[in-house]
């Protein structure tokens, strides 16, 4: 055998173990993202379903909130109907996110009409909005 076909063979042989390892190590963080992932429960498909159901909760505890924290912002998780009242949005949306992780929260400022819901994919993801008419 020539010294280039000894290189060659090698390098094949190198070529397929890299390919093993990283086929390997991908099949295993796939198995740890999924065992991994928060226990998102289901919501309506329709955001507007869930600024309506927002609304509905803020509009039912209105003078509670309204009385004793105009001003501050409330984090609302249509699903559970749980909320989180904190002195700046990313405060009560934050709030939100420590205690049910990975779920889409509607915010607004307590007192002042206000149409903008925020979205948490997960824990760690970017902040983004949808801005509803």
């Amino acid at each position: 055998m020539t010294i280039f076909l000894q290189h060659f063979i090698i390098k094949l042989g190198l070529l397929i173990y890299y390919i093993y390892v990283t086929i390997s190590l991908l099949k295993e963080i796939n198995k740890t993202n999924n065992t991994n992932q928060p226990n998102i429960p289901s919501y309506p498909q329709n955001i507007r379903e869930l600024v309506s159901k927002a609304k509905e909760i803020y509009e039912s505890k209105k003078s509670e909130f309204e009385s004793t924290n105009i001003g501050k912002y409330i984090a609302i998780d249509p699903n559970s109907s749980d909320y989180f009242i904190g002195d700046t949005r990313d405060e009560a949306s934050k709030k939100a996110r420590q205690t049910h992780p990975g779920v889409i929260v509607f915010t607004r400022k307590i007192g002042e009409l206000e149409k903008v819901a925020r979205h948490y994919h997960s824990p760690n993801s970017l902040k983004s909005y949808a801005r509803i008419l």
